[in-house]
């Protein structure tokens, strides 16, 4: 399988593949949702909202005022994406991925599926820094999972 991480500005302006795939779609809570480039090839989409946190930051009011309601990457958000790759996994050739700067939640999603549907995630630990937290719940959910 091939996988694609990218920016929000990348996926709204530009045409990614041109072999069936899917997105998955990852922006912050309270800003506005993304609206990636879609074409014939594209299989399904999902609209993830959560906070580029590994943990929940103590409680304050200055906490409040950054994030306002936390958001953590959680197992609601994993099965929703093993739901989509179960529902195109004989069809797609590639899984886009993208958050707001595609640096941190999108490859720790890449990573974590790569792992286990290509027995490798070598390239985003090298070349991204993966949301560890992202990543583990992810890889947690994936455990039982047969593709």
């Amino acid at each position: 399988m091939n996988f694609l991480v990218s920016s929000r500005a990348r996926v709204e302006h530009e045409n990614l593949a041109i072999v069936p795939h899917i997105i998955i779609s990852i922006s912050t809570p309270g800003h506005r949702r993304s609206n990636p480039v879609r074409n014939e090839h594209t299989l399904g989409i999902i609209q993830l909202r959560f906070h580029d946190l590994d943990r929940m930051p103590e409680p304050s009011a200055a906490a409040h005022e950054v994030y306002g309601p936390i958001v953590l990457f959680d197992a609601r958000h994993a099965r929703a994406v093993i739901d989509l790759v179960n529902d195109h996994c004989l069809d797609m050739k590639a899984v886009i991925v993208h958050c707001d700067a595609g640096l941190s939640r999108s490859p720790a999603l890449a990573a974590a599926l790569a792992k286990k549907m290509n027995g490798d995630d070598d390239y985003f630990f090298r070349d991204y820094t993966p949301n560890r937290h992202v990543y583990r719940v992810m890889t947690e959910e994936l455990q039982n999972v047969e593709w």
